[in-house]
């Protein structure tokens, strides 16, 4: 039997029923208590950094002494230095800033249909790309420790190498691909540290507690050993290795290779984390947080022609405990738990279609003999674990109508995570492409849609995403009767067709 309801997806509340079940299980599989000071500890003699405070210096300046980094463009990439003389590790940080001069210039094709090419940008992430590839393992093996550790001196670039690379950091950081002129002295670049071992990581997060006694609860947590991704300030700390779930009880630097199984899901890990700070870099929280990954999962479509991140959805295996959760903590993203190894049905074609098909099966599914022809439209069918059960969901989903609306039971929201994750890929894909009266205009208008937003900059007070949409789109982003003076009922419509 199939029952029926009309639940919003509202991300804080999702959030926190699953902390709840996360909860139950963290307390089922205690283990011994981290000695977080030890861990600081270490992490400090491996860099030299003992004996400083939080009176005495500034986290990134510490960053900068103990790790090799690299400005590309509006990225500012670290990396342990002792990890490079790993030739695979050496080679996956070449690989990685490679990936993200293309996120850089994927950026750029998307802005063009509004703003232009931007010819000279473009020809500086060439250059880049033309001295990264240069790199040979053995130089970055050779890095020494005590040395210069910006790659650009300690690799002697070339002029031509260094100027493109302050040009493009110049260009990216007043935001000119969005025709603004952000003040250079109030801007910052968006700061990723690369941690490849589970050792680092958790290491790296203990030593920020230990320097910031008033923040240090924010990083000495209790699951800590198992987060895949951090804040430290304004720097987002991603760990490299997922936590080996066979690992012995007590050890905390237990990891496996994120690309075990599929050889760029590493990759797309720290692309898709890389574009959700370029855009919190732009537009802050003034871009729907939950369409914000749904573009984020198109971008790394655009560039891997498949899905393999893990960056929401169903945080459950098949009958297994939640742990791909946000953890919360004081920071913006907090931490990340890892994913297990069961798989979802919706990741069945890991988004060589967008989603466009899974979704479109599940609004059809969703239909019943007694529905009008609108109340079809906005039915989609979820199903239990056990698939025994079957629930319908009905829109809006998206903007200001969607907040008030209940949950699905809890059964059901394993599924209804995957669903939700699809239904934002989706949407964000038909906006790109299919929102205006052509794709060339779909193309334009969601351009647009981007310098718009981005003309606001981070401020609170400025327009969020909801607000621009009627200005470029001349309709709101949704409405409850979801017709087609919305362009959520747009969207419907669209994907009865697909």
């Amino acid at each position: 039997m199939i029952s029926s309801l009309s639940p919003a997806r509202l991300l804080r509340t999702l959030s926190l029923a699953t902390l709840v079940l996360l909860g139950n299980f963290q307390a089922a599989k205690a283990q011994d208590q981290i000695d977080f000071k030890r861990h600081a500890d270490g992490f400090a003699l491996d860099h030299k950094l003992t004996g400083l405070t939080d009176m005495e210096v500034e986290f990134k300046d510490v960053i900068d002494e103990a790790y090799a980094h690299v400005s590309l463009g509006l990225f500012e990439v670290y990396h342990p230095i002792p990890d490079l003389e790993n030739t695979g590790v050496a080679r996956t940080f070449q690989e990685l800033c490679l990936l993200l001069l293309a996120v850089q210039q994927n950026w750029l094709d998307n802005l063009a249909p509004s703003l232009g090419r931007q010819k000279e940008v473009e020809k500086d992430i060439k250059t880049l790309e033309k001295w990264v590839n240069s790199w040979s393992t053995g130089k970055l093996a050779d890095l020494d420790q005590g040395g210069g550790h910006d790659l650009l001196t300690a690799l002697k670039a070339k002029d031509s190498y260094i100027e493109a690379s302050q040009n493009l950091r110049k260009s990216f950081l007043l935001g000119e691909c969005l025709g603004l002129k952000r003040d250079l002295e109030e801007v910052m670049p968006a700061s990723l540290i690369l941690c490849p071992t589970r050792m680092e990581f958790v290491r790296l997060v203990c030593y920020a507690g230990l320097l910031f006694e008033e923040e240090r609860s924010n990083y000495w947590a209790d699951n800590l050993h198992e987060w895949i991704e951090g804040r430290i300030m304004d720097m987002r700390v991603l760990a490299l290795e997922y936590v080996d779930s066979g690992r012995d009880a007590g050890d905390i630097y237990g990891g496996v290779p994120m690309d075990a199984k599929r050889p760029d899901e590493l990759a797309q890990h720290v692309i898709q984390r890389a574009f959700l700070s370029l855009m919190r870099n732009y537009f802050g929280d003034r871009f729907d947080p939950a369409l914000a990954v749904g573009f984020a999962i198109n971008f790394n479509i655009d560039l891997f022609g498949i899905d393999h991140s893990r960056l929401e959805g169903d945080p459950r295996g098949r009958s297994t405990p939640p742990r791909e959760v946000f953890v919360p903590g004081g920071n913006p993203d907090g931490g990340y738990l890892p994913p297990l190894s069961a798989e979802s049905p919706w990741r069945e074609f890991e988004g060589e279609f967008r989603y466009v098909h899974k979704l479109a099966a599940a609004q059809e599914a969703g239909n019943q003999a007694n529905q009008n022809q609108q109340a079809r439209l906005q039915s989609f069918l979820l199903v239990n674990d056990s698939g025994a059960s079957q629930f319908v969901v009905s829109s809006p989903f998206l903007g200001t109508p969607a907040i008030t609306a209940p949950m699905p039971a809890s059964e059901f929201v394993g599924d209804y995570q995957e669903f939700f994750r699809a239904y934002r890929t989706v949407f964000m894909h038909w906006l790109r492409t299919e929102a205006g009266s052509s794709k060339k205009d779909s193309a334009k208008r969601f351009a647009a849609l981007l310098a718009a937003i981005g003309e606001g900059g981070t401020s609170e007070d400025a327009p969020t995403f909801e607000e621009v949409i009627p200005k470029i789109y001349e309709l709101p982003l949704s409405n409850k009767e979801q017709d087609k003076k919305c362009l959520e009922g747009r969207f419907l419509r669209w994907l009865q067709d697909q």
